[in-house]
């Protein structure tokens, strides 16, 4: 069960604040190949978990159409769906809540500082195997050039 959910979340950050935002973010965002560096703090860790970078196409059809739309997202027996979702100017929140084996439920802040970059927070809480459990994410995601073919 731990690792189901650890690998949702794992997918949910990564497409956190493209994935969960409100309709029609080409104006704020460009398609082509974006890379996001995630770093994540787990209360109770001894020590903070090295960041993730990752890699992903975000193209012009993704923007006008599938990030506007979150569909809910399945790991193993963990359910996410999406609780909210506004966008004000280059600023996007969105909720989560995760049921299943365990509960979670995730708040998120996006801000496109330029058609290229942007910052996001990202809060969870709930529980796993009985244990209560929190977590904080920050991302830095930047477009580093045009989608390999």
């Amino acid at each position: 069960m731990k690792l189901n959910i650890m690998r949702l979340l794992l997918a949910l950050t990564i497409a956190s604040p493209l994935a969960h935002a409100a309709p029609n973010l080409s104006d704020i965002m460009t398609p082509g190949l974006w890379e996001t560096t995630i770093n994540m703090q787990i209360d109770g860790m001894p020590m903070s978990l090295p960041a993730q970078t990752v890699r992903r196409c975000v193209t012009q059809k993704n923007l006008d159409e599938n990030f506007g739309l979150p569909k809910p997202q399945t790991q193993g027996n963990v359910t996410c769906k999406a609780t909210h979702m506004d966008r004000s100017g280059n600023t996007v929140d969105w909720g989560l809540a995760c049921t299943g084996e365990g509960t979670l439920t995730a708040d998120g802040t996006a801000t496109f500082n330029s058609p290229e970059a942007y910052h996001a927070t990202i809060h969870m809480t709930g529980t796993m195997q009985g244990r209560q459990i929190r977590m904080i994410q920050n991302l830095q995601g930047r477009r580093i050039g045009k989608c390999q073919s």
